[in-house]
């Protein structure tokens, strides 16, 4: 499911949720920025389960003739309100992904501050602990509490393997998003599917885009060319699935909000209708 939040933060401090509203106040967060949160439940298997109107309000979109907005923040148009502490709560694992400079590093630090989850940054060696629970027979979970322990530095499939609830900051990872039924399925003690919760992050690429070159800018070039052309476009590149839905000639950010919007999220809510 798709949710997003838009220019209603100037009004309410930053992200339209209980849970949020003070913290980002005071970091003036999105106080002058479009940003969108786009929420998967359960990995899109589950969402439609429940009913729309009991967690969300819809908005109109904001612009009426779209065609250039299109171009540079194709997700602009879906606005709609983060859910409650209480839903929340529903889920161990909480990806926070989409473009770089989008706003993952602050969405996934309050989220784990306020449900008071293991925050997993993605720069940082995070200890974790294998799960205890595991879907095949064959699997014998090691009896030395020491084994049982691993460091997670900015990866990928063994979030799915951890017993801790986390919210995990990953936008190096959006490229894998349609990907993730499988992974869950090949891994023995992988985390049930319906308590994964995807947050993907969206914004005006031309900001995101502005925002991006301040970093790195000392060395000539700034992020999108010593790290987003040069390794986050590549992935899109050498994905035969997802580069039938981009145009690789746009920034990255546009390109993941594209295969995101074109490809992704249907994939993804394909195999939650099919069951599979």
């Amino acid at each position: 499911m798709k949710r997003t939040l838009d220019q209603g933060m100037e009004s309410r401090g930053a992200l339209h949720s209980e849970i949020l509203s003070d913290q980002a106040a005071k970091a003036g967060f999105g106080k002058r920025q479009k940003v969108i949160v786009l929420v998967a439940a359960g990995v899109f298997f589950y969402i439609w389960a429940f009913k729309k109107d009991e967690y969300f309000i819809q908005r109109k979109p904001l612009v009426q003739d779209s065609s250039l907005l299109d171009r540079v923040f194709p997700l602009h148009s879906l606005v709609e309100e983060l859910p409650s502490k209480q839903y929340l709560k529903k889920f161990t694992h909480l990806i926070v992904t989409g473009p770089q400079r989008s706003g993952t590093t602050f969405v996934a630090k309050v989220l784990a501050d306020a449900l008071k989850y293991k925050h997993v940054d993605e720069l940082e060696n995070v200890e974790l602990h294998h799960a205890q629970t595991c879907n095949h027979s064959n699997y014998t979970f090691p009896r030395d509490p020491e084994h049982s322990k691993f460091q997670c530095k900015n990866c990928w499939s063994e979030l799915f393997i951890s017993r801790e609830s986390i919210v995990a900051q990953r936008p190096v990872y959006s490229h894998l998003l349609h990907e993730l039924p499988e992974l869950l399925l090949s891994e023995a003690c992988a985390t049930p599917k319906e308590k994964i919760l995807i947050i993907f992050m969206a914004r005006n690429c031309l900001d995101v885009f502005r925002s991006q070159n301040k970093i790195l800018h000392m060395d000539g070039g700034g992020w999108t060319c010593k790290f987003g052309r040069a390794v986050e476009w590549k992935n899109y590149r050498d994905s035969p699935k997802l580069e039938a839905h981009i145009d690789l000639r746009d920034m990255i950010c546009k390109i993941k909000q594209d295969s995101w919007k074109n490809y992704q999220y249907m994939r993804l809510k394909k195999r939650r209708d099919s069951g599979t």
